[in-house]
């Protein structure tokens, strides 16, 4: 049997059935996610009595009794940041220490807030800071936001939006959930996919260049043999190898066009990274596009300097215009050889 240690209004410790563990408990709570219509959190500046400084938190607060979880939820809306919530989703259920507080966090997002304020209990004024849904991460990353239970139901919220999103406005798992006007997009799994994009497109390009080099030296070895070969009438030969020479012309005219295309998209691409390493998101990130301003200076434009605007496009473009020279030389070569055989 378990003993208890210690009971008050705020928290009682007890052992557990084997005496040689304590369970504190302080009683189930909700925290609630404030979402205003432009997608900011609106996060409680308070002082932690754990750690002697002002803390981030949610606004939130202890389950009583007899009273529905959501109406305690925009009860404690109304006492900590003067807001109330006409919608109200439950998200779960988190334990903040499972193995040794027995203690249950029901988040709840609230949305379609309007200002309603009630007198709370608290006997200092609470702060309230907005903060974007999208990147509160950077808090995370510069300590101020540190507090489990909120970061906890900050991703819960997100990803619940992130479904309802995808899912046509209403959650898969709830499809009776009011559907949601927000529909989130985390930038930097925006960015991994544009990444991702950009190195399949540069793979097809490397892909069409080793196809064109392949049909590019078989054409080539095709009419070197029939100039050499002394087995075949050497105008029918000679005639063979000028219908090559000028299919492999324009097959490299259509190679050189097609590497134009892939220089555009491509370059669309990575000017399109460049914007997303800007955005606030993406705050705190290695921004490897940027850094490569080191080698490839560009002007206040964002425009490349244009000693260094030769890119490796550019250079797997003379690979067309190197195989043309060799069929203008082998034309030339092939007239001559016909002259002085005449």
């Amino acid at each position: 049997m378990s003993q208890v240690l210690h009971a008050s209004d705020w928290f009682s410790i007890r052992t557990n059935a084997k005496g040689d563990e304590y369970v504190a408990s302080t009683g189930d709570e909700v925290l609630v996610v404030a979402l205003t219509a432009n997608g900011d959190v609106l996060l409680s500046i308070e002082p932690s009595a754990a750690f002697s400084e002002p803390t981030l938190i949610l606004p939130g607060g202890q389950v009583e009794p007899n009273v529905p979880d959501a109406e305690m939820a925009n009860r404690e809306l109304q006492e900590e940041i003067g807001y109330r919530a006409n919608q109200l989703d439950f998200l779960g259920e988190v334990h903040p220490w499972s193995k040794y507080l027995a203690v249950r966090t029901f988040v709840y997002l609230a949305r379609d807030l309007q200002e309603s304020s009630l007198p709370g209990d608290e006997e200092y004024e609470i702060g309230v800071e907005p903060v974007s849904l999208l990147s509160f991460e950077t808090l995370i990353a510069g300590g101020r936001l540190r507090d489990a239970r909120v970061i906890a139901a900050l991703f819960l919220a997100r990803a619940f939006l992130q479904r309802t999103a995808f899912n046509g406005g209403t959650d898969a798992a709830n499809p009776t959930a009011t559907p949601t006007s927000l529909h989130f997009i985390d930038k930097f799994d925006e960015y991994k996919f544009f990444i991702e994009d950009t190195a399949r497109l540069s793979e097809r390009r490397q892909t069409v260049n080793n196809v064109y080099v392949a049909v590019n030296t078989i054409l080539l070895s095709a009419v070197a043999l029939l100039i050499t070969t002394a087995d075949v009438n050497r105008w029918v030969a000679g005639m063979a190898a000028y219908a090559a020479l000028l299919g492999g012309m324009a097959v490299c005219l259509s190679w050189r066009q097609l590497l134009q295309r892939y220089k555009a998209l491509t370059g669309l691409r990575f000017d399109e990274l460049r914007k997303m390493e800007d955005l606030p998101e993406m705050t705190g990130c290695q921004r490897m596009y940027h850094v490569e301003d080191r080698l490839y200076p560009r002007d206040g434009e964002g425009q490349m300097h244009q000693k260094h605007r030769r890119n490796f496009s550019d250079l797997e473009r003379q690979l067309p215009n190197i195989f043309i020279g060799l069929y203008i030389i082998f034309v030339i070569g092939t007239a001559i050889g016909f002259v002085v055989g005449a």
